[in-house]
Formats: structure tokens, C-alpha cells, sequence
């Protein structure tokens, strides 16, 4: 339709009409909760790795 009207590009003040403020939230929440879940994956091979060491720490010190 935006070629039917001549208009190629948005301008950098165009605010779609359709789109609401809460729709940015929502953007947002999900970029969020897209970084605290690689954090905690992160994290957890953080603390196996700790383990793992733990864990060759006491079997070399019984050796």
C-alpha cells in the first residue's frame, strides 16, 4: 500500500498508529528474560565446573 502512495521510507518521527507504548515493554521483558536465562546457564556451568573440580581435588588428594 506504501508503494500505491509513493512512500518508500519512513521518516525518523514516524509512529506507527497501531502500536502501542506497552508493545516496547514487551520487547524489552523478552530481551530481559533472554539475558537472565543465558545468565543463569552461565552460571550453573560455572558452578559444575567447581564441582568438577572439587570433586578431582579430593580424588587426586586420596591418591
Amino acid at each position: 500500500m506504501s508503494q500505491e502512495l509513493g512512500i518508500t521510507e519512513k521518516t525518523p518521527d514516524f509512529m506507527n498508529p497501531y502500536r502501542t507504548e506497552r508493545d516496547d515493554v514487551l520487547h524489552t521483558a523478552e530481551a530481559f528474560k533472554k539475558i537472565l536465562r543465558e545468565e543463569e546457564k552461565r552460571r550453573r556451568k560455572e558452578e559444575k565446573r567447581k564441582e568438577i573440580i572439587f570433586i578431582l581435588i579430593c580424588v587426586a588428594a586420596k591418591i
